[in-house]
């Protein structure tokens, strides 16, 4: 099946909201849910998440992640974390087990959790019944239920309401190992955390050549003059890659030609 650029762009949005763990326990909740009767009240409360389309979005800006089910697995998952894993694990290999829900990646408990819910399926050879002969589908009910109970206890009754705090990219002045380089005024907080590259490129071959677009935000150029003035192009595409756009790149000549800003000849 083909794709169109337009398409292959969609994914990339998608893919950036997308919640890491729910793939991983939902086929689980699903059939623990089984054993409730349908319109039993804690059925309709596990549809929230078997029929959520897995995104933590925060599509008005209000600052709060759209939907019940970001806070909803936020709180479950600690849970779940402690029930199965703390006693079989080291204190602190625990503490580095059930740190963390998962947003770059799914949340290292859920690792340990989703193969000891496989158990002789799972493609590391299970050797320690993490569930100590408890039923698993139950378990996963009773935490699921103790998670709803917190944010009930917190929020309220109405399940709407129940909201978690959008993040926010931050492009710091330290490199990814901690090192300076730029002042720390120069730190910017972006949009809504995307699980995404900071630089995204499309391009697109075809018989009548080469296209490419592109987006590097804050922008291409860290110039600061001595007066502080900082480039035109220091932060111009931080909006642009919150909206999902990028910039047409000029790979042949009679591009460049048409779209020079300026021109400086060196002696």
């Amino acid at each position: 099946q083909k794709l169109s650029r337009d398409e292959v762009w969609a994914i990339n949005e998608e893919t950036s909201f997308a919640d890491l763990n729910i793939r991983y326990l939902r086929p689980f909740l699903e059939e623990a849910a089984k054993t409730l009767p349908a319109k039993h009240p804690a059925a309709k409360d596990v549809r929230l998440l078997t029929e959520w389309n897995g995104q933590r979005r925060d599509r008005d800006g209000d600052g709060s992640l759209d939907g019940p089910q970001p806070a909803i697995m936020d709180a479950w998952l600690p849970i779940l974390f402690e029930e199965v894993l703390k006693d079989d694990l080291p204190a602190g290999v625990f503490a580095n087990y059930a740190a963390g829900t998962g947003l770059a990646r799914p949340a290292n408990g859920t690792k340990l959790v989703y193969n000891a819910l496989l158990g002789p399926d799972a493609g590391v050879e299970q050797s320690i019944d993490f569930f100590n002969g408890a039923d698993k589908e139950q378990l996963l009910l009773d935490t699921y239920a103790e998670a709803l109970e917190t944010l009930e206890a917190k929020h309220g009754g109405d399940r709407s309401q129940w909201q978690a705090p959008t993040s926010y990219h931050s492009f710091d002045h330290k490199n990814f190992i901690g090192v300076p380089q730029a002042d720390p005024d120069e730190a910017l907080t972006g949009p809504h955390y995307m699980n995404r590259g900071t630089q995204n490129d499309l391009v697109a071959l075809s018989d009548e050549g080469a296209q490419m677009c592109t987006v590097a935000p804050p922008g291409q150029s860290g110039f600061i003059a001595p007066d502080g003035t900082k480039s035109p192009h220091y932060a111009d595409q931080l909006q642009m890659y919150a909206d999902f756009e990028c910039k047409t790149e000029n790979l042949y000549p009679d591009q460049l030609d048409a779209n020079l800003e300026s021109v400086q000849e060196l002696p």
